[in-house]
């Protein structure tokens, strides 16, 4: 029998994409014996706990009754596998699709290498398949992210498994008897961020993230609505400097991440061709107070 998996799906109002993520994972060639499938709804009002039973009955869904965010959300479907057995548990966004194959591919890298605590595979662009979103990703001087061959034409490039800074949160196996060393994804940062800490936490403590190129999932690539981009602006900034916080970056690096984005809000305030993100520089500079008030977890609705 192979290792028993857990697979994790975080969804908050959108049930389309969430039943279309299902009809791919129940195709999985993982023995069924040896999987189990939870979806986890973070609040949704928009049907899609009604639409899951209906045509998923088999699949386990978790109703939180409110949006507690990613971290959170997730954290409620990888407790549930912690207490039932899951050697490994696969964390997946609801707006991917994996090949059938994926899992047992990503199961094998992960046995081989018993000192990997996340491992992610090749992710392409849903709605481009055969172009690249990430090939696992890599921190700058400032710990911001750079997706190894984003929008690159996949010849073959990133063929090897290699060991990388994290990799994202959209589609990762996680060892799960390593999560009493690692901790869960912490709920403070509630949307953004909390992938890299993750594995930040891992590497820390000696355990490697691992690209396997072998297993290939599809995301959507994120066509994002104006009136989302204040949300995300708040978080990214906010989550960005408590990345470097907690995980002691060094004065000079946080000194000069605060500075670009005092600089960001300047620009956006005063060159006339970005008048229009006035509201994303107000969620910019409500993100930097917050953090030098403590404010962690949902701060911005």
């Amino acid at each position: 029998m192979l290792p028993r998996v857990v697979l994790v799906i975080l969804t908050w109002n959108q049930c389309d994409l969430m039943l279309e993520c299902l009809k791919s994972v129940v195709s999985l060639d993982y023995p069924a014996d040896s999987l189990q499938i939870i979806v986890v709804d973070n609040g949704s009002t928009d049907g899609t706990a009604q639409a899951i039973r209906g045509r998923y009955p088999t699949v386990m869904l978790f109703e939180t009754g409110e949006n507690l965010g990613y971290a959170e959300g997730n954290n409620v479907g990888i407790r549930y596998a912690l207490r039932n057995g899951a050697k490994y548990i696969l964390v997946l966004n609801n707006d991917v699709r994996v090949a059938p194959d994926t899992l047992d591919r990503l199961v094998s890298a992960a046995e081989r290498f018993p000192d990997a605590a996340f491992l992610g595979p090749k992710i392409y662009h849903l709605d481009n398949p055969d172009q690249i979103q990430s090939a696992g990703a890599e921190l700058d001087y400032l710990w911001r992210s750079r997706q190894r061959g984003q929008d690159e034409p996949d010849i073959g490039q990133f063929d090897m498994v290699k060991e990388v800074d994290y990799v994202i949160g959209a589609a990762v196996l996680v060892r799960a008897e390593l999560l009493g060393e690692i901790g869960l994804l912490d709920a403070d940062f509630f949307l953004y961020r909390e992938d890299v800490d993750w594995c930040l936490r891992a590497r820390r403590l000696g355990y490697r993230i691992l690209y396997v190129p072998e297993a290939e999932a599809w995301h959507r690539s994120h066509h994002v609505r104006e009136n989302e981009l204040p949300r995300i602006t708040y978080y990214m900034t906010r989550n960005s400097l408590m990345l470097l916080a907690k995980h002691r970056g060094g004065a000079v690096r946080f000194t000069a991440l605060v500075l670009r984005h005092m600089l960001t809000a300047l620009t956006w305030t005063v060159k006339p061709k970005w008048h229009y993100k006035r509201v994303e520089r107000d969620a910019l500079l409500k993100g930097l107070a917050d953090f030098f008030r403590g404010k962690v977890g949902q701060g911005y609705a």
